[in-house]
């Protein structure tokens, strides 16, 4: 947010803005390590987060709270492998929830300690791979079997809306799709 903040100051100010223009601004502060690509990065995933709005800020800040920078949320490389996983450019609001759906599930886990927060990388991928593959499963049972009849349809005895969930999850099916996504673990 910073250097987004340092963005907007030039900006109002006349100056030229341009990562070049920041990276050399950030230097004569001080900080050598801001390179015109990791300050593009870093108005990327400012840029994200602000259009996904608080529900995405507010895990990375509960991390920031319990674990200060050790936590996987603190890097930025995380965070923008997180904004290009959960990216989804025809549509907005998958594109949001889906960022939303894994900070949101990252949180959980590391707050019931099935995780540790300080996530390597590559550990990252495959959790988060498995969160959206989740979002993807639910997503699809919840509209593929609504919740409630339609009173003015006739259905045949086995097969109401309202029951389908319970046979399919009385049944083998979810031995298989529990059992699948076991072994993404």
């Amino acid at each position: 947010m910073a250097v987004y903040d340092v963005q907007i100051a030039l900006k109002s100010q006349g100056f030229s803005a341009s990562q070049e223009d920041l990276s050399k601004w950030f230097s004569k502060g001080g900080v050598k390590a801001m390179s015109p690509k990791a300050i593009g990065t870093m108005l990327k995933i400012w840029s994200r987060f602000s259009q996904a709005g608080q529900a995405a800020v507010r895990p990375v800040e509960i991390l920031d709270s319990q674990f200060g920078s050790r936590h996987c949320m603190a890097w930025t490389t995380n965070l923008d492998f997180i904004c290009q996983r959960t990216s989804c450019r025809k549509t907005a609001s998958i594109q949001n929830s889906s960022l939303c759906w894994c900070l949101e599930c990252l949180l959980e886990d590391v707050g019931c300690k099935r995780f540790p927060p300080d996530l390597n990388q590559p550990s990252l991928k495959i959790v988060v791979s498995r969160y959206l593959l989740k979002k993807r499963v639910l997503t699809y049972i919840a509209r593929k079997f609504p919740a409630l009849d339609d009173p003015s349809t006739s259905y045949d005895p086995r097969f109401h809306p309202s029951q389908v969930l319970d046979n399919v999850f009385s049944t083998r099916f979810i031995c298989c799709i529990c059992s699948f996504l076991i072994w993404c673990k």
